[in-house]
């Protein structure tokens, strides 16, 4: 998440979303920009739906961030509804401005985030309790990590 972070940073995305959300954010606590970035971390953690921003109470998150608090999913509906045609343009020229950024020559960045397998039995080798978003106190294993031998 960090390189996240850093990404919307170094390709000025923060900047532009404060630019169309400007006029969205008069005497609010969570400013658009911040809710958008929220949306978007929430998404590459695997949320589905804003009811998922649970998943992004975190306090290493918030740090990478910058973020102050997470805003209550009703508070994404209700903001969210507040965008008109020209915030979604402008939502649009950021993420083709960033894909003509990216596929410019230069050195590349791939990072692989792998998954975590569930099981299910009693004599899976190599299974064990351990870190399962998915299904909590089940035995998982993690494929990149399986003896192979």
């Amino acid at each position: 998440m960090a390189l996240i972070s850093r990404a919307l940073e170094h390709f000025w995305v923060r900047e532009e979303l404060q630019h169309i959300s400007a006029d969205l954010n008069p005497g609010r606590h969570y400013s658009m920009s911040s809710l958008l970035e929220q949306l978007v971390a929430l998404r590459m953690i695997g949320g589905e739906a804003i009811s998922d921003t649970a998943l992004l109470k975190d306090e290493a998150l918030a740090a990478f961030f910058g973020w102050d608090a997470i805003a209550h999913p009703s508070t994404f509906g209700r903001r969210l509804a507040e965008m008109r045609w020209r915030h979604n343009l402008g939502l649009e020229r950021i993420v083709t401005g960033l894909s003509e950024r990216v596929r410019t020559a230069g050195q590349r960045l791939v990072a692989i985030d792998s998954t975590v397998v569930s099981v299910f039995g009693e004599q899976i080798e190599g299974a064990e309790l351990g870190y399962n978003p998915h299904k909590p106190g089940r035995d998982s294993y993690h494929p990149q990590c399986q003896d192979m031998g």
